[in-house]
């Protein structure tokens, strides 16, 4: 009885973790943070993508895609980048994850107050917060759109650039594959020459 409790893992591909960030990206209205809501938004995930997964297994390979993020957001403090530890810059799904986080849980720099409160400022001293919190106030309805935008340009040019790697790992092993094939036939020529020369 114990081991039907035991939940399998899910080995994610980078297409089905690519749609993962798609679809909760264009369906995070559903994660509405009440009481499960989030357990129709990833049956509905689940049902859209044809995976066959628990709600539990898409739920935690979001809040890793996440942790993640936020890991290589704000790293901690004199942390170094040990070999072959991800970072920002090297992490694949880092840009997909900005595009469809940004602006979510952000920290912003605090309001700066004057120490001597003039009638003629009330005492703010403007700051980069307190001007782009009122813009973001007024163009919320218009900002929202266009990380998604952006987060499917990305995936696109993420998309087109992992095949074009592929392209060209393809084109070195053939090249690979010819200088080999081309060495072992000037051995066999220098042999068969060599031969033929100690043989007159």
């Amino acid at each position: 009885m114990m081991a039907d409790n035991i939940e399998k893992t899910h080995n994610w591909t980078n297409e089905e973790t690519r749609a993962l960030i798609e679809w909760q990206a264009a369906n995070e209205a559903l994660f509405t943070g009440y009481r499960n809501s989030s357990v129709a938004g990833w049956e509905d995930f689940i049902s859209t993508s044809g995976l066959v997964i628990t709600t539990k297994q898409a739920k935690k390979k979001w809040n890793n895609l996440k942790g993640k993020y936020k890991e290589l957001r704000d790293p901690p403090a004199g942390r170094g980048v040990e070999a072959g530890t991800a970072t920002a810059g090297t992490w694949q799904w880092y840009g997909a994850m900005d595009a469809v986080l940004q602006g979510q849980h952000s920290i912003s720099p605090p309001l700066v107050v004057a120490a001597n409160m003039s009638a003629s400022t009330g005492g703010v001293v403007s700051s980069p917060a307190s001007t782009s919190s009122a813009e973001e106030v007024s163009g919320s309805s218009t900002s929202r759109k266009r990380p998604r935008d952006n987060l499917l340009e990305l995936l696109k040019e993420q998309g087109e650039r992992e095949e074009q790697r592929e392209r060209e790992a393809v084109a070195r092993e053939e090249e690979r594959e010819f200088l080999i094939a081309t060495v072992y036939f000037l051995i066999f020529y220098i042999s068969h020459v060599r031969w033929q020369i100690l043989r007159t």
